[in-house]
């Protein structure tokens, strides 16, 4: 988005909203006073849209939006999966190099 300029996107009210700027200064919500800046990402709650108004610099963001699983989730280090037996087992897959099915 180009500086000082202003973008209305609709969403889902259903839906899970993140967005992560990577370029730029912009608000993603008219009730926060601070910008995110970049390398900054948010995460937004429930709502029909999400409006984005740029500060003094061109912007670039990327907006994920779906509907959750409401899946449990188990992470260690760059694997993340449901359990922590199942983070075990793909650390011995990984070990024994079987982690990768083909």
């Amino acid at each position: 988005m180009q500086e000082n300029s202003e973008l209305i996107i609709p969403v889902s009210n259903e839906h899970t909203v993140f967005v992560y700027l990577y370029e730029g200064n912009a608000s993603f919500d008219e009730s926060i006073k601070e910008s995110l800046l970049t390398n900054e990402g948010a995460l937004f709650g429930n709502g029909d849209h999400i409006k984005v108004q740029t500060k003094n610099a061109n912007t670039r963001f990327i907006l994920i939006a779906g509907k959750p699983i409401r899946e449990s989730i188990a992470w260690h280090g760059p694997i993340v999966m449901n359990t922590q037996d199942e983070i075990e087992t793909a650390f011995k897959e990984l070990r024994n190099d079987t982690f990768i099915k083909s």
